[in-house]
């Protein structure tokens, strides 16, 4: 199937019983409220409904179906995972393997870029923040593949270093620059609770935070997953928002602000790009977490239905190991392309981010809730404008915040994060010498 093919208005009344769209929608097509443009696009993020071709990937149908009875919370533990590209141990295993392992029929076009490992000294931060305001947690389990930075204290015995090479599922596939290939394993580290809070380095905790913001039932047996955020605030917070429930309110607002049929079409597009993630067939042409979102989409749609899916903000959440091994098996296959593949490539899948998630949704494990507390930063917007991240952080009620670095950036912004962040959290952590 071609990213490029328009599926017929006849094609989605067919299929209105399985996924995301109403009348209104129709509607909003037939009549032409909006220029071609909105209907190219939106037809466009439907086009993954031909998930039952040839080329899709056979589930494991051997694997009996999930006992979420099982799942009950006791310890939590956090993970972090850790790069540093200036480190020189790790310097050289990235230089051979990108000239070893590297196709670029194969690997995505950001997967060996070196800006996508460099570190801006956020792990310092990030423990700074975690020591600060989180206090519920057993152990931090931080997870890298070469020496760790000099001024963390190893003696700490809240902190567990974890290499690579210990966590014996992984061993196969080492040495790996691929975080999603990590991410298939994480749930095997050595001592680990049965669940764990996983973070990027480049993610904050922003306020005092309880058990509670994770575990939102009484039997202490579910999760919460935020969505992106979305324009339109929510009445109901314990379903997921499906596009159409806030596509109509956005339209009419669209509508009343802009005259211009072309400017609404285009504000709507873009809507549509932010909130939801992405399908279609994968390419080495696009950055590889829009391919591990295409693949994982897919994966969804064959496990539950078809349909429109939000994208799930870049915080941290609680996984559970039962659920990861669970999945390892069902996805076999999926685990071991993703985890064989040393860079990000166009067949991998998203684990944690993207099907863990919706698995914890569908299998009613967890509630997907939308929230206007999560923030991410880009790299090039920090270079623009850094007293004005610095009055949001200041202003803005914000549970977590993630400064996420971007690959066709120089390095010009680095010294303005760290700037950002020392402000942010002056106090040293328990984890400094």
């Amino acid at each position: 199937m071609n990213d490029k093919k328009i599926i017929s208005t006849d094609y989605i009344e067919k299929c209105s019983n399985k996924i995301c769209i109403n009348d209104n929608i129709n509607k909003c097509i037939n009549n032409k409220l909006f220029g071609s443009s909105y209907k190219l696009n939106h037809l466009n993020h439907l086009n993954h409904l031909d998930f039952l071709n040839e080329e899709n990937k056979e589930i494991n149908q051997n694997i009996e179906k999930f006992d979420k009875n099982n799942i009950i919370i006791d310890d939590i533990d956090i993970v972090i995972t850790f790069v540093d590209s200036k480190n020189e141990e790790w310097k050289k295993m990235y230089n051979k393997h990108k000239f070893e392992s590297f196709d670029p029929k194969r690997n995505n076009m950001d997967s060996s870029a070196k800006q996508r490992f460099r570190s801006s000294n956020e792990l310092l931060y990030c423990l700074r923040s975690i020591d600060q305001y989180i206090d519920f947690y057993r152990y931090i389990f931080l997870v890298l593949n070469h020496s760790p930075p000099k001024w963390l204290n190893l003696n700490n015995p809240k902190l567990k270093i974890i290499y690579h090479d210990q966590i014996e599922s992984f061993k196969p596939f080492l040495p790996t620059f691929n975080s999603q290939a990590i991410e298939c394993h994480l749930h095997n580290i050595p001592g680990l609770a049965n669940h764990y809070l996983y973070f990027n380095d480049d993610i904050f905790v922003a306020k005092k935070l309880s058990r509670d913001i994770f575990i939102n039932n009484p039997d202490k047996t579910s999760s919460t997953i935020t969505l992106e955020r979305i324009p339109i605030p929510s009445n109901d917070r314990t379903e997921i928002p499906s596009i159409d429930r806030y596509t109509i309110p956005f339209l009419k607002r669209i509508k009343q602000m802009e005259t211009d049929k072309d400017n609404a079409s285009r504000l709507y597009n873009v809507y549509v790009d932010r909130q939801l993630s992405k399908y279609g067939n994968p390419t080495v042409d696009e950055c590889g977490f829009r391919s591990a979102w295409k693949n994982s989409n897919k994966i969804l749609d064959k496990l539950y239905k078809p349909e429109l899916r939000r994208k799930i903000a870049h915080s941290p959440s609680i996984i559970n190991k039962e659920v990861m091994i669970y999945l390892s098996k069902l996805l076999e296959k999926e685990f071991y392309i993703t985890s064989s593949s040393k860079f990000r490539a166009f067949d991998n899948i998203n684990p944690t981010c993207s099907i863990l998630q919706y698995f914890y949704y569908y299998e009613g494990i967890g509630k997907l809730i939308e929230s206007s507390n999560i923030k991410t930063f880009y790299l090039k917007d920090i270079n623009k404008d850094v007293d004005k991240i610095n009055e949001i952080l200041e202003h803005r009620d914000l549970t977590f915040f993630c400064v996420e670095d971007d690959v066709s950036e120089t390095n010009d912004g680095i010294d303005r994060i760290d700037k950002i962040l020392s402000v942010r959290f002056k106090k040293k952590s328990q984890f400094e010498l």
